[in-house]
């Protein structure tokens, strides 16, 4: 083998001969200073947790499961294992998810028709915060 040649493994591909050219550790941290600009000017870094938002649209998610809809009681009582949101009512979690545009709803799940939160709302919001 070749200095700078080998196998690329691509996830579910076979293994691709390439080659490459040496890169320093400044090109590297230049490399990586360029992506990162990239990635924030198209809004694709990852969400950063010590957000209250981050957190709070986490932790809704979280209690929700694997449920597109829930409504707002049920929501509640899966908060209850998330220490900073335990406490709080339904009108209290409307206040904080409102300012990012996360607002409840009438719902149909299972037959019943009450007030609750879309997966979907908490997910674009995640996006966006």
């Amino acid at each position: 083998m070749q200095r700078g040649a080998g196998y690329l493994l691509a996830e579910g591909s076979l293994p691709s001969p390439m080659r490459t050219y040496y890169v320093d550790d400044d090109e590297v941290k230049m490399l990586m200073k360029r992506a990162y600009r990239f990635r924030e000017v198209a809004g694709t870094l990852p969400q950063d947790d010590s957000k209250p938002a981050v957190k709070l649209l986490k932790a809704v998610l979280a209690a929700m499961g694997d449920a597109e809809r829930l409504h707002t009681a049920d929501l509640l009582a899966e908060l209850v294992t998330h220490p900073p949101y335990a406490e709080h009512d339904a009108a209290q979690l409307a206040e904080e998810l409102r300012p990012y545009g996360v607002t409840p709803g009438q719902l149909d799940v299972g037959g019943r028709n009450r007030n609750g939160y879309r997966r979907g709302d908490v997910l674009r919001a995640l996006d966006r915060a």
